[in-house]
């Protein structure tokens, strides 16, 4: 039997119980630790990019049992039979008193796992709604970014069976069916269906992209009509039509525009139209910025009931990163939908650093925190005795050994420069150093400066600088940051001292310092006269990093370096793509 969470704290502008949705969908609940034991449905995507079924169990299992819960996998497979077989899962899985369904994949999972547990009605004998959790597996885990649910696998199974914290979440009904993140008309719906799935597995994110590439050379603005809440008629000409839920485009820092919240009751129609290379340059910094603003390049409207869009020639439409049909369409809102697992606060995404204790007198370090990742690696040798083998054990002595020195070596730098207090003057210059390079605005602003200084092409001059600056950023802060998790110092050390914000996201490496360094190549080129400028200033950043203490030296060396390789080869990239750059 399904017991209420006790002692709900319940947010501002939250009327309901835990776990039930009120008539807005707006407001969210926060719960101190649940009283009865995480019983979940895993609907799990076998051919999501990140699909590992055994790792997925083994996880599961562990973070299941340590609160002496139970699971049971259900895989998705294509065709309409697996909405109908999964509506018999939610079904058995209520009538054995589960708490919870858990979508491990992409958005479209999460789409599917939603739209089934709200159709079903799916309750606890307490009349309380069963829970979503989240596991991000997919290419984009749109909706994961939004909720700030962590990538990390452990952690994220972690969330969902803690169920501290619940958000209700709106929705877009599109011919009876729901989607969670947004419906696009136009050039990113093209782009997915240039997409292969095996595509989507074999190169992750960089399918999109080199979609994108392919696409947009092609891609033509069209005239739409759309009516909003059965009243105002407009009539545009757009390159690209987006009704949003969730504010993040593609990865964050994103978004389609100002101000969208998955849980306020409202849908944001997003128009965008670009004519010339400038104008593409122009809405590209206000995506990286979020500084969007209604002009002829973008429009903003909202919607509260529903919305329809027809064009001039049937185009085709995505929903959750998924192919849905062609124009016109008719969206609905639908409010709290589902409530969803999401994060607490910084303590449900890394460990914490007042779990550390210092080290004793003399010790020059002090001991890092053991993880969940650590744990289980633990598990895994001791109940694995193939892996004690004689020669195998000594070559994993001598490797961890060397590792370990080196790992010292790193933590005793970062601490004693981090450990330079030069007053609050330095501080303030140091995280204003920084902060330049948070979406790499001062190097997007002189290779614009570049742009118009230079005659004939140097609009497509400054497309490539910039791209290839955003595309090593993305690809250090995503991809290469999610295959090492390494935590930050300031988790690992309680001996650390932070200046400013505390990043979230995996410390290895610096993405700050990438962006430093890959500017500085891509901008000396065309400015010789100021690369000691650039690099020493690109130096000045990674500097930064350790004085602040989110980063230890290896990820600023690292960082740098990936910066360079990864600005080159996207420069070079580029100019193969658009030879007039």
């Amino acid at each position: 039997m399904v017991a209420p969470v006790p002692d709900p704290v319940v947010m501002p502008g939250a009327t309901h119980s835990p776990g039930v949705a009120d008539a807005s969908g707006a407001g969210e609940v926060v719960a101190r630790a649940p009283s009865l034991p995480p019983r979940a449905l895993v609907v799990m995507n076998p051919v999501a990019p990140h699909a590992d079924r055994a790792r997925l169990e083994e996880i599961l299992k562990q973070v299941f049992e340590a609160r002496g819960g139970t699971f049971r996998v259900f895989e998705t497979f294509p065709g309409s039979e697996c909405e109908r077989a999964l509506d018999r899962e939610i079904a058995q899985a209520r009538a054995d008193d589960f708490n919870l369904v858990i979508a491990a994949g992409g958005d479209g999972t999460v789409s599917l796992a939603a739209n089934r547990l709200a159709a079903s009605g799916a309750e606890a004998v307490d009349g309380s709604r069963m829970l979503l959790g989240i596991v991000p597996l997919g290419t984009a885990n749109i909706l994961a970014q939004e909720l700030v649910i962590p990538p990390d696998l452990e952690t994220a199974v972690a969330v969902c069976a803690e169920r501290r914290r619940i958000s209700d979440l709106d929705a877009m009904e599109v011919g009876g069916r729901r989607y969670l993140t947004q419906v696009g008309v136009g050039f990113d719906a093209r782009m997915i269906s240039d997409t292969s799935r095996a595509d989507q597995q074999r190169l992750g994110r960089l399918a999109y992209f080199l979609s994108f590439l392919r696409t947009i050379a092609g891609h033509r603005a069209s005239r739409f009509y759309i009516q909003v809440d059965h009243g105002r008629r407009l009539r545009v000409r757009a390159w690209q039509v987006v009704v949003a839920n969730a504010g993040t485009f593609a990865a964050s820092p994103f978004t389609w525009g100002p101000d969208i919240d998955a849980t306020d009751g409202v849908l944001d129609i997003c128009v965008y139209d670009v004519h010339t290379a400038s104008d593409t340059v122009r809405l590209a910094w206000r995506f990286l910025t979020g500084r969007h603003r209604n002009d002829d390049n973008a429009r903003f409207l909202s919607v509260r009931e529903e919305v329809r869009i027809e064009s001039h020639r049937p185009l085709p439409v995505q929903g959750d990163g998924e192919l849905i049909g062609e124009t016109p369409i008719l969206l609905r809102v639908v409010r709290g939908v589902v409530s969803v697992v999401v994060p607490e606060a910084m303590q449900d995404i890394a460990p914490s650093a007042a779990a550390a204790e210092a080290a004793p007198p003399g010790h020059p370090l002090p001991a890092p925190v053991t993880t969940a990742a650590t744990r289980l690696e633990e598990s895994r040798v001791r109940a694995n005795p193939q892996r004690r083998r004689v020669l195998a054990h000594i070559a994993e002595h001598v490797l961890r050994h060397r590792v370990s020195t080196v790992a010292a070596h790193d933590a005793a730098l970062f601490l004693k420069i981090n450990g330079l207090s030069g007053g609050s003057l330095l501080d303030l210059l140091m995280v204003g150093v920084s902060r330049g390079m948070d979406y790499g605005e001062l190097w997007v602003a002189l290779a614009l400066v570049v742009g118009w200084l230079t005659p004939g092409n140097g609009g497509w001059i400054a497309v490539r600088m910039i791209g290839a600056l955003w595309l090593t950023m993305l690809t250090v802060n995503y991809p290469i940051k999610a295959v090492f998790c390494r935590e930050r110092p300031f988790i690992a050390y309680i001996k650390a001292r932070v200046v400013g914000r505390k990043p979230s996201d995996s410390s290895f490496p610096s993405g700050h310092t990438a962006a430093a360094f890959a500017g500085a190549m891509l901008l000396t080129p065309y400015l010789p006269q100021l690369g000691t400028l650039f690099y020493a200033y690109a130096f000045l950043v990674a500097l930064s990093r350790l004085y602040l203490g989110v980063h230890y030296p290896s990820d600023v060396v690292i960082g740098a370096g990936c910066g360079l390789a990864l600005a080159a080869s996207f420069r070079a990239l580029l100019g193969w793509v658009l030879p007039g750059a």
